[in-house]
């Protein structure tokens, strides 16, 4: 969703059934294989099923917020202007992640659940 024109974007991804893994955050469009899930790729933002980020394909930051379940509500806050991302877990929002400050210009949400 669009906040106004502002380049605010936020989206809310729902966890119906925990899975071995599940990644949401956003990504580019360069170097994308749909073959891979997210978490793994070189141009990538995600938060993981087990609390922690990753960034870059491998980066990993452990701790950020709980553990995903079943019913898991996920926002993803995306500010454009500022390059930044947040995310809020169960109605709980979280810092932007200060270890993203090379968000690219052009993202696009992605979400990988195996």
């Amino acid at each position: 969703m669009i906040l106004g024109s502002k380049r605010i974007f936020e989206w809310d991804v729902i966890v119906e059934k925990n899975c071995t893994y599940a990644w949401v955050g956003v990504r580019s469009s360069e170097n994308f294989n749909y073959e891979t899930f997210a978490g793994t790729q070189s141009t990538e933002w995600v938060l993981s099923y087990g609390g922690y980020y990753c960034c870059n394909s491998g980066n990993y930051i452990k701790n950020y917020c709980p553990l995903f379940g079943d019913g898991t509500k996920i926002t993803v806050h995306l500010d454009m202007n500022k390059r930044t991302c947040a995310f809020t877990v169960n109605s709980t929002k979280y810092p932007e992640v200060s270890a993203w400050n090379n968000l690219l210009s052009k993202l696009y949400p992605v979400t990988s659940l195996l």
